[in-house]
C-alpha cells in the first residue's frame, strides 16, 4: 500500500474555489484552440486571466503592493508620489511638510530654504527644486527674495508707501544730476525720485513720501513728533506702548505675542526688550527671552464680571481699528 505525507489545506470558500477552477480551465482551453500561431497573445490572455482569478480569489500579489515611505517631520507613512527628495542630501519628507517648512522659512526671511533635517546645511536649489516642491505662492516669494539678495545692501531702496514697498536698486533709479548748485533747495530736488512700480514720488535721502513743503535738511532736523500731526500722535502711541524700532531699517515694530527674539522684515535680529542685536542666532544680552503673558493666553473673566470687563465692546473695537489705521499711516511715512 502506498503512503502519503500529511498535508494541510488552507480554508477557502467553496464557491470561490469553483469559480477559480472554472476560469482557469476556460483560459487553458482558449489557449489550446488558438494554436501555435497566436501562442504569444494567448499566453498574455492566459496570464491576464490568471491575474483576474487570483485577484478574485483574494490571493495576495506582493508586486502590486504600494510602497510606503516615512516622513521625518509628521511621522506618517506616505506613498512615493507624496514624498519630496532633496537633490543634494537625499533627505526625504512629505510634500505637505516640505511646503509648510518653506512657508515658515520665508516668513522669517530665511532664504534660500534649508533642508528641514536637523544639522543639515543643504538648501533647496533655485529655481528647479523650489519650483518642484513648493506652492506657487511660496515660490513667488522665494523668487523675490533671491532678486533682493542680488542687490547690494547699500543699494537697496524700498518704496516708502505701505501699500507698495517695492524693492529697487539705487543704481538703477533715475536720479537727476545735481550740477554745480549747492543750495539746500537744489540739493533736496535732486533727492526726489519715483517708485518704479507705483510711480509716486519719494525722497531718496529721507526715505519718506516726498516732503513738498520742506527741504531734506530741514525735514531731518525736526523732532520725529513734530513732522506732522499724524506722526506726532503715533510717536506718542509708540512711546506709551513701548514699541521698539529696528536699528537697521528704522521701522517701528509692535510685539503682539511670542518671545522677545525679534526678526525684522529687513532680516535684522534683535532683543525686543533692550534692542541688542542677536548674532549667529544667539542672544547677546541678559534679558529674559520671553514673558509668560505674551505666551499663554489670558483666561477670560467670569460671567459675573463680563459686563464690566468685556473686551469686545463696540467702542473699544472702534478704538482698536483706529489705532491700527494710524499705525499703517505712520509706517507709510517711515
Amino acid at each position: 500500500m502506498e503512503t502519503f505525507d500529511s498535508f494541510s489545506i488552507a480554508p477557502c470558500p467553496k464557491g470561490t474555489v469553483n469559480v477559480a477552477v472554472n476560469q482557469l480551465a476556460q483560459a487553458a482551453i482558449a489557449s489550446h484552440l488558438a494554436g501555435d500561431a497566436s501562442s504569444s497573445s494567448a499566453g498574455a490572455s492566459t496570464s491576464g486571466a490568471i491575474d483576474n482569478v487570483t485577484e478574485h480569489a483574494g490571493i495576495a500579489d506582493d508586486s502590486r503592493r504600494v510602497t510606503k515611505e516615512y516622513c521625518l517631520i509628521c511621522l506618517d507613512d506616505k506613498t512615493s508620489s507624496e514624498m519630496a527628495t532633496l537633490k543634494k542630501c537625499r533627505h526625504k519628507f512629505c510634500v505637505a511638510c516640505m511646503q509648510k517648512h518653506a512657508e515658515v522659512q520665508v516668513q522669517v526671511n530665511q532664504v534660500p530654504v534649508r533642508c528641514p533635517q536637523a544639522a543639515c546645511s543643504e538648501v533647496l536649489e533655485y529655481p528647479d527644486e523650489c519650483k518642484k516642491h513648493l506652492t506657487q505662492e511660496i515660490f513667488s516669494i522665494v523668487t523675490k527674495r533671491f532678486i533682493e539678495a542680488k542687490v547690494l545692501e547699500g543699494d537697496r531702496v524700498y518704496c516708502p508707501y505701505a501699500n507698495c514697498s517695492t524693492l529697487m536698486d539705487k543704481s538703477g533709479l533715475n536720479i537727476p544730476e545735481q550740477g554745480n548748485s549747492s543750495t539746500a533747495a537744489s540739493s533736496s530736488l535732486y533727492q526726489k525720485v519715483e517708485c518704479v512700480a507705483c510711480l509716486r514720488s519719494f525722497c531718496l535721502d529721507c526715505r519718506v513720501p516726498w516732503h513738498w513743503n520742506r527741504f531734506c535738511q530741514e525735514y531731518q532736523n525736526l523732532p520725529p513728533d513734530q513732522r506732522d500731526a499724524e506722526e506726532s500722535n503715533l510717536y506718542k502711541l509708540a512711546k506709551n506702548q513701548e514699541w521698539q524700532r529696528c536699528k537697521k531699517c528704522r521701522r517701528i515694530i509692535e510685539l503682539a505675542e511670542g518671545c522677545y527674539h525679534m526678526t525684522c522684515r529687513c532680516g535684522y535680529e534683535f532683543c525686543y526688550t533692550c534692542g541688542t542685536e542677536w548674532k549667529h542666532k544667539r542672544q547677546q544680552c541678559q534679558c529674559n527671552l520671553w514673558d509668560e503673558r505674551n505666551i499663554v493666553p489670558t483666561p477670560l473673566d467670569s460671567d459675573d464680571e463680563s459686563d464690566d470687563k468685556d473686551f469686545v465692546e463696540d467702542e473699544q473695537m472702534e478704538e482698536e481699528l483706529e489705532r491700527e489705521e494710524r499705525f499703517r499711516r505712520f509706517e507709510s511715512k517711515i
